[in-house]
């Protein structure tokens, strides 16, 4: 819980990598948010991906990330809220959904799709974003600079370096398998089993994590 508490100083700084705002783009041209009907944020951080609509309801567990999410997303709602649990809402409540860079983290992903597909409607989609086994930062920030000025660099290179050390924890964790990396036909195979189809499979975010749009059965 403190790292995450910690991480939500730096968090909102993600939006200025090329490859981070390219990554949001490619899950919300997944969701599709549609008219009053109702979506869920799941592991939604500081509200990068909320956009500040009443219809969106945000879920995390770090009280630090869902302040700042609160304040970006007047008009949105929130759930502070653990995700390796049971969540907060009735069976079929939900229209839609989408969670960004937090399967991986989870203590038993599948019990986390089984409990997606509790509170989904059925035929409601959901899209999943998540880090590869081998997911690298480094390979981000090279993917970023390539496009970026060098003013840019030069402008944030104190965020860079707390970003790195940041992610170092993340990276090992993964390599030790404490953390869940997953290619696409590794999850793909997981959502069938908790009562998805897959519609889309690819890749995101400078190619570090996979892309999913399943349909809850």
């Amino acid at each position: 819980m403190f790292f995450w508490n910690f991480y939500a100083l730096f968090y909102n700084k993600l939006n200025e990598l090329i490859p981070y705002k390219e990554h949001v783009s490619n899950v919300l041209k997944l969701v599709k948010v549609k008219g009053e009907k109702k979506y869920l944020d799941l592991g939604c951080g500081s509200g990068n991906l909320v956009l500040n609509k009443s219809n969106i309801t945000g879920v995390d567990i770090s009280a630090a990330m869902l302040g700042i999410a609160k304040k970006r997303n007047p008009e949105a709602s929130f759930a502070v809220s653990d995700l390796n649990i049971s969540l907060p809402f009735k069976d079929q409540s939900f229209d839609g959904g989408y969670t960004s860079n937090v399967v991986a983290y989870l203590r038993d992903p599948k019990a986390f799709f089984l409990e997606a597909q509790r509170i989904l409607k059925p035929g409601a989609e959901f899209v999943v974003a998540t880090l590869r086994p081998h997911f690298s930062p480094i390979k981000i920030l090279r993917s970023h600079f390539k496009r970026a000025s060098f003013l840019n660099f030069l402008n944030n290179i104190i965020f860079i370096v707390i970003i790195y050390i940041l992610n170092i924890p993340i990276t090992t964790k993964l390599k030790k398998n404490i953390y869940h990396g997953f290619e696409v036909e590794q999850l793909r195979n997981l959502v069938l089993e908790c009562g998805f189809d897959v519609l889309d499979s690819g890749y995101t975010y400078a190619e570090q994590d996979v892309l999913l749009l399943l349909r809850r059965k």
